[in-house]
């Protein structure tokens, strides 16, 4: 009877070892790790959806971006239908 426990607690002592392990992802050494934001492309062209979504996209800068827009979308006054 003193076997099964004595597994118990050696299978029990390594799934606790193994949750203590370190889960950060190194892009530098892990070529399946996506690449940091800094690193993505600037969209060119956006079409906005949304009258809050146009309106976000002019606040943030974006609007020489913005190619097109729903109907619902008046302001900023530089939006274009």
């Amino acid at each position: 009877m003193r076997r099964p426990t004595l597994t118990a607690a050696l299978l029990a002592a390594l799934a606790l070892a193994g949750a203590c392990g370190d889960d950060t992802t190194d892009v530098a050494t892990d070529p399946t790790a996506a690449p940091p934001a800094a690193e993505e492309e600037v969209p060119q062209r956006i079409v906005s959806l949304s009258a809050t979504a146009t309106e976000m996209l002019f606040a943030i800068g974006a609007g020489e971006q913005v190619v097109a827009v729903d109907e619902q979308s008046n302001f900023p006054p530089e939006v274009h239908h």
